[in-house]
């Protein structure tokens, strides 16, 4: 199963996403680093969409959502531009938005600019997940910290998404004709399988230099 955990910086992904470890499932969480270029983006996307179905993949944003919100806020390009609303998400079984009134805003974890553009990025992400809902079909749960419990969330998730079936057609389909140039890292990832072990948590982060296990 492939979930993503989206939303504005302090919202609670972080938090949400650790809490995973605790619904008994094999969990690998990725992150993203690196410079933010396209190339990056496609094979960043290319290697979670082909992820192995034996463990629950759980993406600590992914670009084909924020690169929309945060590109023309912050930077004002979209290198998403021109893309259809679907690039990079048909293997997406769910979606966590992650949104409160009272987000915990620290120079360690925001990026520059977020606190003074945050009521912007926050209608962005509001307008983007609606979209995403209707357009797309996927499934969108409201996450809350200060209102939800983390494992209130995931038993949701968990027991009520079936995952979506992968094949390099819809790949191609999805991603464009970059997906030729993206190059999964299969012993990386079979290799997180064992890591985390059933009820155990792994993570990964994905950039220039690759996937790697960083915890």
């Amino acid at each position: 199963m492939f979930v993503v955990v989206e939303g504005a910086d302090g919202s609670g992904k972080t938090t949400l996403v650790g809490e995973s470890r605790k619904t008994g499932r094999s969990v690998v969480v990725v992150t993203r680093s690196g410079p933010t270029d396209f190339r990056t983006i496609v094979q960043s996307l290319y290697w979670m969409q082909t992820y192995p179905s034996e463990c629950y993949l759980i993406a600590d944003r992914i670009a084909s959502i924020s690169e929309r919100v945060y590109g023309p806020v912050l930077r004002g390009v979209n290198l998403l531009h021109g893309h259809p609303l679907e690039f990079g998400l048909s293997k997406v079984d769910a979606i966590v938005y992650c949104r409160t009134e009272t987000p915990v805003l620290t120079n360690q974890t925001q990026l520059e600019g977020v606190e003074q553009n945050y009521l912007a990025i926050q209608k962005a992400y509001d307008d983007l997940m609606e979209r995403i809902a209707e357009e797309l079909d996927i499934p969108v749960f409201l996450y809350d910290y200060t209102k939800t419990k983390a494992s209130s969330v995931w038993s949701r998730v968990l027991s009520g998404v079936d995952p979506r079936p992968t094949t390099e057609t819809n790949l191609r389909r999805d991603i464009g004709h970059e997906a030729q140039e993206a190059k999964a890292d299969y012993k990386i990832r079979e290799e997180a399988c064992l890591v985390s072990g059933i009820g155990g948590i792994c993570y990964l982060e994905t950039g220039h230099k690759g996937p790697h296990q960083y915890r």
